[in-house]
């Protein structure tokens, strides 16, 4: 439960550098620290406790795969921030990461799910 609030204290921290950052004029800083992997790290290392490295490395893993999406996400956010405001440009942005990787999930458990039953099905032929 204590990771939780850790995890709290230190995003809350890294979006008031942001801001910080921003309010002084210095953008490039800002964006640094917005993009600093320290959620990531603290995920890694709580995978590691918990469920060893197999665990953590699926997570980067599955982080890389849906690193598209994310791009997808902040070019979706540039494009509309100049037409619409910003609630509705990260509204519709958040659904341009959303469902792609919703989809991409489901997509992957049928195939993970097809791979099972053809390998029982050999186990079971192969006896």
């Amino acid at each position: 439960m204590w990771q939780y609030l850790l995890y709290f204290l230190i995003g809350g921290s890294v979006v008031a550098l942001v801001a910080f950052l921003a309010n002084q004029g210095n953008q490039l800083l800002a964006v640094i620290a917005g993009n600093l992997p320290v959620m990531f790290i603290f995920n890694t290392f709580l995978l590691c406790r918990i469920g060893g490295t197999t665990n953590a490395i699926a997570y980067a893993r599955g982080s890389l795969l849906l690193l598209p999406f994310f791009i997808l996400f902040v070019i979706t956010m540039m494009m509309l921030l100049p037409r619409t405001n910003a609630t509705l440009a990260a509204l519709v942005a958040m659904l341009a990461y959303v469902a792609p990787s919703v989809a991409f999930y489901k997509r992957r458990q049928r195939l993970l799910q097809a791979n099972e039953i053809i390998d029982k099905a050999e186990q079971t032929g192969n006896r």
